[in-house]
């Protein structure tokens, strides 16, 4: 497998992240944070106060833990963070409506990988990191209610689906406590039947997020 700028495979990379991630502690105050700042990207759009996003504030939540995480690792200049580390979510960054969308314009043309096409249509992970020529890992949020578990199928799918084109995905299970007591099997259940070496799921325990 070919190496990044750093020595790193996408495949050693993103072991070292998904240990990192399963070290991660979620607060109360994280949460509130995360969730403030996507009521005020959602402002910003004039978007209705009723709509939710669960999985936005997981990624706004864990983003700074990965973003750093990578350019450590990756040696990345924070100045050229963008160009190497970027969402296909406006309201998880912090960059301006024009600006977003000028980045992520460029991104993609520079990673025309990143979307991936599934029976016609389209398809793209949350969080994409470049580890240069080596190719893309993209990550994907996922948010469980309490005592919820997902549906294995369609995460296995999901994940099979983004790495025909990248070259490591993880998958992000936030489940917000107390966590169904079913989960570990469930969790269990994707990996074995993912059977790719290059596909990873990580659990993280929380306080839940909550709309009202």
């Amino acid at each position: 497998m070919a190496e990044g700028q750093s020595g790193l495979t996408p495949l050693v990379f993103t072991q070292g992240l998904v240990e990192h991630l399963s070290h991660v502690q979620v607060s109360e105050e994280g949460i509130r944070e995360a969730k403030k700042f996507v009521r005020e990207r959602r402002d910003l759009r004039n978007e209705p106060s009723d709509r939710k996003g669960y999985e936005y504030v997981v990624e706004r939540l864990l983003r700074p833990q990965i973003t750093k995480y990578a350019e450590d690792e990756l040696c990345i200049p924070r100045s050229d963070s963008h160009r190497h580390i970027y969402s296909s979510h406006f309201h998880t960054t912090n960059d301006g409506q024009s600006e977003w969308r000028t980045r992520w314009q460029n991104f993609k043309r520079a990673h025309p990988e990143v979307d991936t096409d599934d029976d016609g249509h389209s398809r793209r992970a949350d969080l994409f990191i470049s580890v240069g020529k080596a190719g893309l890992v993209s990550i994907e949020f996922k948010y469980l209610r309490a005592k919820c578990k997902p549906a294995a199928l369609g995460c296995v799918r999901q994940i099979r689906q983004h790495l025909t084109k990248h070259r490591a995905c993880v998958l992000v299970l936030y489940a917000a406590t107390p966590m169904s007591v079913g989960l570990q099997g469930t969790t269990r259940e994707i990996r074995d039947d993912l059977r790719s070496a290059n596909g990873f799921v990580v659990v993280m325990a929380g306080p839940p997020v909550e709309f009202h």
